[in-house]
């Protein structure tokens, strides 16, 4: 998948591939009718 870095507090990493294909997922869960809830 994406490539890590790290955050910069230097104490944390981030992937930003992961983190825009989960985004995509949770839009489609939202316009889908799944309320935060559940």
């Amino acid at each position: 998948m994406g490539q890590e870095e790290i955050s910069a507090s230097g104490t944390s990493y981030l992937n930003r591939t992961e983190a825009a294909n989960v985004e995509k997922i949770v839009t489609t869960f939202l316009r889908s009718g799944v309320v935060p809830s559940q």
